[in-house]
């Protein structure tokens, strides 16, 4: 998982951790200070770099991930 992350930039990092919180992409957009389609286009990035078919899963697989420290990247 953390070789699928770091293929990850920056920008596509920050949209997984928090529409993997269950942020829509109008909230992320806010949040990050972008476009509701520049969120839609990272997301459909993430999908295809982690070849998975929806945030559900996207949510599933970054389950308690720790976003603050990923060379410790789950949380105990």
């Amino acid at each position: 998982m953390i070789g699928l992350w770091q293929t990850l930039t920056k920008r596509e990092q920050e949209v997984a951790a928090l529409a993997s919180q269950g942020m829509t992409n109008p909230q992320i957009a806010d949040a990050l200070h972008i476009s509701d389609e520049t969120v839609k286009k990272h997301i459909s990035s993430v999908l295809r770099k982690f070849q998975i078919k929806g945030r559900g899963v996207l949510k599933w697989m970054l389950e308690g991930w720790n976003f603050d420290n990923p060379r410790a990247p789950w949380k105990v």
